[in-house]
């Protein structure tokens, strides 16, 4: 008997286990799993009778996979992660670092673009379940979420009539088994130190009970992300309001949390521009924008006295200040408008600039106003559906990476 090549076609594969298909994609390149093929198979025809060991004839197989999916486009979501940086830090310039929060300590984590591909794409999925009535009720596992064909995917089957209930487990599932790819905990001991320890492989070590009497823990998430687990307890009932839960989903697709900050900025800006033109000429305010938001703290004392945003809210020439602030939407839409302008004005230097990054500024109105930010968006939302004028600008943030 000489050499035997093996056809393995993927297709029937995974027509005969889908399990099993899951597997070859994550191990193809691994010489267990060929192994463990030419195995079988030599086992197959030494019981009929071929007349040569099993290891013979193992040495003389080759197993070839017939029509096996690009391996970037097909994988479990625990090796796209360990592929791929889910997150990244952010070295924050010193002269700006009194501006961000405690929690970040001049240190800052950003998801990457696979990490933004990965969270938005599963959110979707499980958006994309709901809106055909089904949910999981949260009974999935961290090996049920995959890429297949380039999309992010929860790899079980739905069994259950979507409730509020349900869909709210799927939400805190979601939330679970995500939170250890992107939050960052980092130890703090007595004496001052720091240790990172990085949750981007997804294990989290524990500590004994003597360690942990002397060593704080703080965790360090991207920007919104903590919002993004706040507003997924606030879904919509979708029997007795299907009109806010439609408009409920549309918001959670382009959440902040997933999009780039520039994108975000360029969106910002974008909004005010449309609400300015569609406001009246005898109006001072575009008149859906023109309430004073509820279920979050009013946005004007977070920048009162703060380093540079004091400068913004009371910008003034020849001793006038130019615009008058109030906790309206339109008034914190307004001032999102005009901060960079004034930022990259109050920065300017004898060399140049201060600000080296774009990314800086949104970062800026991120740590301070991103609660006050996602609930205009949302309002913005449910007000206009993102129709007419806002549907251009919308898209343009579901298409931005």
């Amino acid at each position: 008997m000489g050499n035997l090549d093996i056809h393995i076609h993927f297709p029937h594969m995974k027509e005969y286990s889908v399990e099993l298909a899951a597997y070859i994609i994550d191990h193809h390149d691994s010489d267990g799993v060929k192994a463990d093929i030419s195995r079988a198979a030599a086992q197959y025809l030494v019981e009929h009778n071929i007349g040569k060991p099993e290891e013979e004839i193992r040495e003389g197989i080759k197993v070839i996979m017939v029509d096996l999916p690009s391996p970037t486009s097909n994988m479990s979501f625990k090796k796209y992660a360990r592929l791929n940086k889910l997150i990244r830090p952010f070295k924050l310039p010193k002269k700006f670092r009194r501006l961000f929060s405690l929690t970040w300590k001049g240190r800052l984590y950003l998801m990457t673009y696979a990490g933004r591909r990965a969270a938005r794409g599963l959110m979707n999925c499980i958006i994309k379940k709901h809106k055909e009535k089904l949910c999981w009720r949260g009974e999935w596992k961290l090996s049920d979420m995959r890429i297949e064909d380039g999309l992010f995917v929860i790899d079980t089957e739905a069994l259950y009539v979507a409730d509020v209930e349900g869909m709210a487990w799927d939400y805190k599932k979601y939330i679970e088994l995500l939170n250890p790819f992107y939050v960052t905990v980092e130890q703090s001991s007595s004496s001052g130190s720091k240790k990172k320890q990085s949750s981007s492989s997804g294990s989290k070590k524990k500590q004994s009970s003597s360690s942990s009497s002397k060593e704080k823990q703080s965790s360090n998430s991207p920007p919104y992300w903590e919002i993004l687990q706040t507003d997924t307890m606030a879904m919509p009932d979708p029997f007795k309001d299907p009109k806010a839960f439609d408009r409920f989903q549309k918001y959670m697709s382009a959440h902040f949390a997933f999009m780039p900050p520039v994108s975000i900025f360029q969106f910002l800006c974008l909004l005010f521009s449309i609400c300015d033109g569609l406001r009246p000429n005898s109006d001072q305010q575009y008149g859906p924008l023109n309430v004073k938001p509820k279920g979050v703290e009013n946005w004007t004392p977070k920048a009162i006295g703060v380093f540079l945003f004091n400068d913004v809210l009371f910008y003034s020439k020849n001793g006038v200040i130019v615009n008058a602030y109030s906790n309206m939407y339109w008034y914190m839409l307004k001032f999102v408008r005009h901060f960079p302008s004034h930022i990259l004005s109050l920065t300017k230097n004898t060399e140049g600039q201060d600000v080296q990054d774009m990314i800086l500024i949104h970062l800026m109105l991120a740590c301070r106003l991103d609660r006050n930010l996602a609930s205009l968006i949302r309002h913005i939302v449910n007000q206009t559906n993102m129709d007419g004028l806002f549907l251009r600008a919308w898209q343009a943030l579901l298409a931005s990476e």
